[in-house]
């Protein structure tokens, strides 16, 4: 009996180092890539699991291979997964390697921004949506309950006077956030990119400001001073371009309602 014993204690022992052998043959081949290999660096090599990888190097694998976010490190935090994207640029082609950023495309404050009622409800974007569409007068507007914020995995949104704010300093881009919040006010948008407009008003222009008092009517006068084309107007709403240029806060400023916003203001 007691060869028996000993027997199968070999056999799931040598198995056990074939298989080790073989994922460790795995993971060299992986890290033949000399991207990849740069990849693992940046790492902070906690092998921990939280990207749903089994290590650093097969999250390492997955960024060139897969396509997999490089937001996902959390022990890394931000600076790593700008790290990470810059190896993925110098790279080309891959998935998920542009540098983008989030932001809000509404700037109704509790200030600026008319109610129809007070929500006393849940305290979750999507449930107040559901009734009447929110207590905002501009249904399509920011409602503040932080549904984004929750589904950020850095802690990049933060809630400012009733109106969700990202931080560019902190946010890299992953993407989370979208999905969140119910009126699709969190849209990706180049590093590149400085400026925006912060409005997704659908009623017609003459009627928005009834409701927001930093609403885009549609005026023009952005694309007036665009002589490089910093901004044009499709569909009654002012669009920024990736123009660089450096009269953006001058045209910014002239904006009558100030619905064109600096990333992370």
């Amino acid at each position: 009996m007691q060869w028996i014993t000993a027997l199968f204690v070999f056999l799931v022992s040598f198995g056990a180092f074939l298989g080790a052998s073989f994922l460790a043959g795995v993971g060299r081949r992986r890290m033949r890539d000399p991207d990849a290999a740069r990849l693992a660096r940046i790492l902070p090599g906690y092998d921990c699991g939280v990207c749903g990888r089994v290590d650093c190097r097969d999250y390492a694998a997955a960024l060139l291979n897969d396509g997999a976010d490089p937001a996902l490190c959390l022990p890394g935090g931000s600076a790593t997964a700008a790290s990470l994207r810059s190896v993925l640029v110098e790279r080309g082609g891959a998935s998920g390697s542009a540098l983008k950023r989030a932001v809000v495309r509404c700037t109704g404050t509790s200030a600026a921004a008319r109610v129809s009622f007070a929500y006393e409800g849940y305290v979750d974007c999507a449930a107040a949506a559901a009734l009447y569409g929110g207590p905002k007068d501009c249904k399509n507007g920011c409602l503040g309950f932080g549904s984004c914020l929750r589904a950020c995995p850095l802690g990049a949104i933060r809630i400012e006077k009733g109106c969700a704010i990202v931080d560019p300093r902190v946010c890299t881009g992953c993407g989370k956030c979208l999905s969140a919040c119910p009126k699709d006010l969190l849209t990706l948008i180049p590093i590149e990119q400085r400026w925006f407009v912060a409005c997704s008003a659908k009623k017609p222009p003459e009627e928005r400001l009834k409701d927001c008092d930093t609403a885009c009517t549609a005026c023009g006068e952005c694309a007036r001073r665009s002589v490089q084309g910093e901004f044009v107007l499709d569909q009654d709403m002012a669009h920024a371009s990736l123009v660089w240029s450096e009269s953006w806060e001058d045209i910014a400023r002239a904006c009558p309602t100030g619905a064109i916003k600096r990333v992370g203001t």
